[in-house]
């Protein structure tokens, strides 16, 4: 942004020292050509020649002026507009995209999945479903404010423990289920590189907080995690289930694990 408005004012800068120039060549010019200059100096003094050179350039500025700010109005109106498209494709608890957005972004990898795969390429896409184990009970035992401090702790931990910028996690449902899109990743480094890293050395071992009544309570947590790989001739929607699936099998096989469908 600040970059932007640098430049504005450079241009103007420019524009204001271009149009001095071209009145002041203009008005030599004009001078110089004895024809003209006769008729000026019979017609118009001296001090009203200079101040009509200074009235246009005046009014050029002026002009160039308003250009920059209705330029620079429409730039903060356009801006305001993508942050509260942002903040509204955003879920308020966790700061990760809402689910609709999370399912737009699936929507939009898988496309080019398939793109890729009509025309003769090999490429993986993997969808991981997270879930936290027995999420119920701190809602049940302790209170909803204490569930949302868990969901808002888990949900920065995935966030800031992924690859790299191509990862994207987002709130795959409303409550305590997180989906983790993974574009060009097998489904082994899937499992091995996120799903159970993220579950065994990043949720597993770390001590999450939360209150009760104002009183600090520590609380370990565990997840599960469900992952697929997208086939080719797959539908999104066989390849959504199939990360579902995966994760009801890690969820039933006794949780704080990760299950995976090839």
């Amino acid at each position: 942004m600040a970059e932007n408005y640098q430049s504005d004012i450079r241009d103007i800068i420019r524009q204001i020292i271009a149009t001095v120039l071209g009145a002041g060549v203009i008005a030599m010019i004009a001078f110089l050509w004895t024809p003209f200059r006769s008729i000026l100096l019979e017609t118009v003094s001296a001090p009203i020649y200079l101040f009509l050179i200074i009235l246009v350039v005046i009014i050029s500025t002026i002009s160039i002026t308003y250009s920059y700010r209705k330029k620079s109005f429409f730039r903060n109106y356009e801006a305001r507009i993508k942050e509260l498209k942002a903040k509204a494709a955003t879920d308020n608890l966790t700061d990760l995209p809402d689910p609709e957005s999370f399912h737009q972004q699936l929507r939009e990898e898988y496309d080019i999945a398939v793109e890729k795969f009509k025309n003769g390429h090999s490429y993986d896409l993997t969808l991981i479903i997270v879930d936290i184990d027995n999420f119920k009970e701190i809602n049940d035992n302790i209170s909803y404010d204490a569930g949302d401090e868990i969901l808002t702790s888990f949900a920065s931990l995935l966030k800031t423990n992924l690859r790299g910028a191509n990862d994207y996690v987002g709130k795959y449902r409303k409550g305590d289920e997180f989906g983790i899109i993974l574009p060009d990743t097998t489904l082994i480094q899937a499992r091995e590189g996120v799903a159970e890293r993220l579950r065994g050395k990043v949720i597993e071992p770390h001590k999450f907080e939360v209150r009760n009544n104002g009183e600090p309570i520590p609380w370990s947590l565990t997840m599960s995690a469900g992952l697929t790989n997208l086939k080719p001739k797959e539908s999104l929607d066989s390849f959504i289930n199939r990360a579902e699936e995966a994760l009801r099998s890690a969820k039933k096989s006794g949780k704080n694990t990760v299950r995976r469908l090839p």
